[in-house]
């Protein structure tokens, strides 16, 4: 297989970031129920939010605060 045969390559950065993104989306920000389905430690996953600007875009704006004008959530698409 060839790269041109390749839609998207993600690294493994990219992919786990936008998967914590998702679930903490999908529980609406609860931190500690996101933490049990990603199967990490709160303060692990606390940590991780905080080192990306991202991942705190995605929760500020499940907690509704008004400073998050750039954040455009992800969409949920069934394959």
């Amino acid at each position: 297989m060839s790269f041109s045969n390749l839609a998207v390559v993600l690294t493994l950065e990219e992919l786990e970031r936008r998967h914590i993104e998702r679930v903490l989306l999908l529980m609406k920000g609860n931190m500690s129920k996101t933490a049990k389905l990603l199967g990490i430690d709160r303060r692990t996953l606390y940590r991780k939010i905080q080192a990306d600007p991202r991942l705190r875009k995605a929760f500020d704006y499940t907690h509704g605060i008004a400073s998050v004008p750039s954040y455009d959530p992800p969409t949920f698409e069934n394959p």
